[in-house]
């Protein structure tokens, strides 16, 4: 667990102020998908800023938890983590049309970042270092993300690229993760020792 004061503790932290913008990142892009509908490539190049921030916020819940986690929920992470470059590679191969790197992105790091949600989440769960609610959405984010993204299909469109209308369920659920990062470390700051 990320001792009070410590560098573990720092960085819970800011994984919670990157949680925070991502969230307001993931609201904007996917309200901007709703409204406007289409698929508008210039999206593809935006989604990189709340993916990144998402996968510092991610990190951050590894590190907040990391004393109490079994190996395989430090494999989970890993295996996540990998899943989140592989998208973040596959979006550039996307926005610079090349194909070979799109392909990282989808189906490879699109489908391992939706089957290794599930188990960080239920090692989340089980650390009990965060509220367990934040375990759950985790295991739920992605399947969560589609049923919005279908649910506002009649307004948004479905489309291959271009619109993230299930961004909207993706930030409320990063702002949980993200506030109960930072009341974890304010629950720490508290518990510091004067000098």
């Amino acid at each position: 667990m990320a001792t009070a004061g410590g560098p573990e503790h720092a960085g819970v932290r800011r994984a919670g102020a990157a949680g925070v913008v991502a969230a307001a990142a993931w609201i904007a892009l996917g309200m901007d998908s709703t409204v406007r509908g289409g698929e508008m490539h210039y999206r593809d190049a935006l989604v990189m800023v709340p993916w990144v921030l998402t996968m510092v916020t991610l990190a951050g819940v590894h590190l907040a938890q990391r004393d109490r986690l079994r190996r395989w929920g430090h494999v989970a992470f890993g295996v996540l983590g990998l899943a989140m470059v592989l998208g973040l590679l596959g979006d550039l191969g996307t926005v610079l049309d090349i194909a070979p790197l799109a392909t990282l992105g989808f189906p490879l790091g699109a489908l391992l970042w939706l089957v290794a949600m599930v188990p960080a989440g239920v090692a989340t769960y089980r650390a009990g270092v965060l509220p367990r609610r934040v375990g759950v959405l985790m295991a739920l984010l992605e399947p969560l993300s589609i049923a919005t993204g279908v649910a506002l299909s009649p307004i948004a469109g479905l489309h291959d690229r271009g619109n993230y209308s299930g961004g909207l369920e993706k930030g409320l659920v990063v702002l949980m993760i993200a506030l109960a990062l930072r009341s974890v470390a304010a629950y720490r700051d508290e518990r510091r020792p004067a000098p």
